[in-house]
């Protein structure tokens, strides 16, 4: 129902940005005080040497559930979104921390497997309906598999309690990948601060003027 052959243009690669660290960094063994070799391992994946800790887990042939977590937002981490994938087929049916289903939405949505990618997140969320970067990501694949309407709806729903950046950027990727330019320029001016120079504008604000052809109109350089 939601798959689609549309490859993501590189120029909104930036939304994945919006898929904060948060869900990811919250490992219950990372945060643990460094007692034992397993909680050094993840520490140290956390600082961006994974490799120790994911030849931990390919040896390995028993693992908790929390351990499995660990083990697919670390591969995410190292980019191995295959690998996500292949750990998660073959733990499927353990009953996972939200987490781990974030990372393995994460992963499919990175291959641009929509529809994969909508039902983990739709996983995660049933264990964690509040937690809002897993909304956003949901809504942000929505997007990608050009449910753009099922996409502004329910981030109308997630900004009803408290509007923030995070929210602004995620409409206006929306709106980037639905064609609407004017819609678009207007949530990513909203998202800057209010003394943002021309200077400091994103990437991302620069193309959406030049789009609509405002960009000769500004008199301060970019």
């Amino acid at each position: 129902m939601y798959s689609s052959s549309r490859k993501r243009c590189p120029k909104t690669k930036w939304a994945l940005k919006l898929l904060t660290a948060a869900f990811l960094a919250a490992s219950p063994a990372a945060k643990s005080a460094v007692n034992n070799a397993y909680d050094a391992l993840i520490i140290e994946a956390r600082k961006g040497n994974t490799q120790p800790a994911l030849s931990w887990f390919a040896l390995k042939s028993a693992l908790s559930n929390n351990q499995i977590a660990d083990w697919l937002q670390i591969a995410l981490w190292a980019g191995q979104d295959k690998q996500v994938i292949t750990v998660y087929n073959r733990y499927r049916h353990q009953q996972l921390p939200a987490r781990g289903y974030a990372a393995v939405a994460v992963a499919y949505r990175n291959l641009q497997q929509w529809q994969n990618s909508l039902t983990l997140w739709q996983k995660a969320l049933s264990l964690e309906p509040q937690n809002k970067d897993y909304q956003r990501g949901q809504i942000l694949t929505l997007a990608d598999a050009g449910h753009y309407d099922t996409a502004l709806v329910k981030l109308k729903q997630l900004n009803s309690g408290a509007p923030d950046k995070a929210n602004l950027l995620a409409e206006a990727y929306i709106y980037k990948l639905a064609g609407r330019h004017q819609d678009e320029l207007r949530a990513m001016t909203e998202s800057l601060p209010e003394n943002a120079s021309t200077q400091q504008y994103p990437t991302e604000y620069v193309q959406a003027l030049r789009i609509i052809n405002l960009l000769p109109r500004l008199t301060m350089p970019i």
